[in-house]
């Protein structure tokens, strides 16, 4: 991305292709997470040594594995095509009352933690600290 791009500063972009019969939409989330929002309870296992040097990664989940929901849920896709060219641009400053719904319901998903999760990777490292 380059430095003035739009898209720099949000917490998450989301973007694919949702396709129902025969519609197709591309559509593109810019998600921001309230001020001041804090992660909290995020676990995941790593047992830790000296001898290992590794790093947390983030996992997106699009369908929650225990309620079977998926982080597009309830979203209306062809109410969002509101220009009719199958692309769906929605984020903080929408205002068309289907698009501000649709980015409530998905940010207030990809904010739980049933849609994202961590793992820790490690890479054994040899004698002077080297992989």
């Amino acid at each position: 991305m380059d430095e003035g791009d739009p898209w720099i500063g949000h917490t998450a972009i989301l973007a694919g292709v949702a396709q129902k019969d025969d519609e197709e939409f591309s559509f593109v989330f810019a998600l921001d997470a309230p001020d001041g929002r804090l992660l909290v309870g995020a676990p995941f296992e790593a047992t830790v040594s000296e001898q290992v040097d590794g790093e947390v990664l983030f996992r997106l989940l699009p369908q929650d594995d225990l309620g079977q929901t998926t982080l597009m849920d309830g979203v209306d896709f062809a109410a969002l095509d509101t220009d009719g060219n199958g692309e769906i641009h929605v984020d903080p400053t929408s205002t068309d009352d289907a698009a501000v719904d649709a980015y409530n319901q998905v940010r207030r998903r990809m904010l739980t933690h049933n849609h994202y999760g961590f793992v820790y990777r490690e890479q054994a490292t040899g004698p002077g600290g080297s992989p």
